[in-house]
């Protein structure tokens, strides 16, 4: 049983490691996107 909940809490923080992972991306894409996004209409 002791192993099953190290591979729990192993799968639990690779999650959490992988939102900000994700989040950071998100603020990186949104940084970035008056280079040429969406915004090159005008």
């Amino acid at each position: 049983m002791k192993e099953n909940s190290t591979i729990l809490q192993v799968l639990y923080i690779d999650d959490k490691v992988k939102w900000k992972h994700l989040k950071e991306y998100e603020m990186d894409k949104h940084e970035h996107r008056p280079l040429c996004g969406d915004t090159c209409y005008d």
